[in-house]
């Protein structure tokens, strides 16, 4: 099947995390949250929404990811779904084997193979992907920096919470619409 240009698929994901940066010992970092939207040519972004995922290894997330991301155990053990189950939503709902699949960096696209990979699942994605902080600073002509600052940069003001999944998604399909849109042209 050719590829589907109608619209992209824009994600996002948050991970489990630490104040020190390593995961405490028999524990790794796992995504707990795949945000998600669609973003069509003339910059509607539509779609919006969060997918929460309960990860295997750990007992309850720990105080800096809750601080920073505003996921609590609580939120994942009343709204969270095995990560295969979320997957196969991303792939129901957002089609993203025949579509272009953007991301603020390669890092979320990364994740996503690394933990279908430890779990012995097919990678969902597809082949057609875009990282966008990086066509940032090329368009730009600047270094890569983060999304918030990209959008200050752009005077594009956020949208939602930072490191809210669905949130950073439709900021990053706002920043990649100007990029890409009539707004980039000189």
């Amino acid at each position: 099947m050719s590829l589907k240009t109608d619209y992209i698929i824009v994600l996002d994901l948050e991970l489990t995390c630490w104040a020190s940066g390593a995961p405490p010992p028999n524990q790794q970092s796992e995504i707990i949250e795949i945000g998600c939207c669609k973003l069509a040519h003339n910059g509607e972004v539509w779609d919006k929404e969060s997918i929460y995922i309960w990860p295997l290894n750990f007992s309850a997330i720990s105080p800096y990811c809750i601080q920073l991301t505003g996921i609590t155990t609580e939120l994942l053990k009343r709204e969270g779904m095995p990560f295969d189950g979320a997957l196969n939503k991303v792939v129901k709902l957002y089609g993203p084997r025949h579509r272009v699949v953007a991301t603020w960096s390669n890092g979320d696209r990364h994740a996503v193979r690394t933990q279908c990979e430890a779990m012995g699942l097919k990678y969902p994605l597809g082949w057609h992907s875009l990282d966008v902080n990086a066509l940032y600073a090329l368009i730009r002509n600047r270094r890569p920096v983060g999304l918030s600052r990209a959008l200050a940069f752009e005077g594009i003001e956020f949208q939602g919470r930072p490191h809210c999944g669905a949130d950073d998604a439709f900021n990053t399909a706002s920043l990649l619409h100007k990029l890409i849109g009539k707004e980039s042209k000189p």
